[in-house]
């Protein structure tokens, strides 16, 4: 069968022998004529000329399954990954900022023009805490401490391998790490200018 499974045997459910009765079938004209066949002894290998003179691909043949209609008897074995399977993206410190951002503007709409203003001195990793540190912050009373934990374990989610944040960083009254005066400064003018 082309595109079809080849292995596995299907039969008819209890659903799939009562719409068989009735008028109406849920899939298509092919699906029925195959639903019809399936006896739970009969291997797709063995169905699989029918099959491919109906036309059914593999996941026509799978709706039958989902809809309810029939059940393995004997399930095929698993498709295996193909080995060029694309690889996961490397995450990378530019992509955990601007994942950071946007996460937090999304919690804390009411500091957006701060948040922006502030991260544009985010450029290495001490600067990359202290923001997220306000970050967490403006979440924080924005929309209190459970969500500012949540941003927090997302944005650690995203950080490129090896990247983790400084003892106590993250939590609800940490300080923000050495060498990010900068962009606190920056952040607590942004933020007041955004309040006024």
């Amino acid at each position: 069968m082309s595109g079809g499974p080849t292995h596995g045997i299907l039969r008819k459910t209890a659903r799939g022998r009562a719409v068989l009765q009735g008028t109406s079938f849920p899939g298509t004209w092919a699906q029925r004529q195959l639903l019809v066949m399936l006896d739970g002894r009969q291997s797709l290998a063995a169905l699989a000329p029918i099959i491919e003179s109906l036309g059914l691909k593999e996941d026509q043949v799978r709706d039958l399954v989902a809809l309810g209609l029939a059940e393995w008897v004997v399930a095929p074995p698993p498709v295996p990954k193909k080995p060029g399977a694309p690889r996961p993206r490397p995450r990378s410190l530019h992509l955990a900022k601007i994942y950071a951002l946007e996460l937090a503007i999304l919690m804390a709409p009411d500091h957006e023009p701060s948040l922006r203003d502030a991260v544009r001195t985010v450029h290495d990793e001490p600067s990359l805490w202290s923001w997220m540190q306000l970050a967490r912050a403006c979440v924080a009373r924005q929309a209190g401490e459970a969500r500012a934990a949540l941003f927090w374990s997302q944005v650690q989610a995203q950080l490129p391998e090896g990247l983790r944040a400084p003892d106590g960083c993250g939590t609800q009254d940490a300080r923000p790490p050495s060498g990010a005066e900068q962009v606190s400064q920056t952040f607590i003018t942004a933020t007041e200018r955004t309040l006024r």
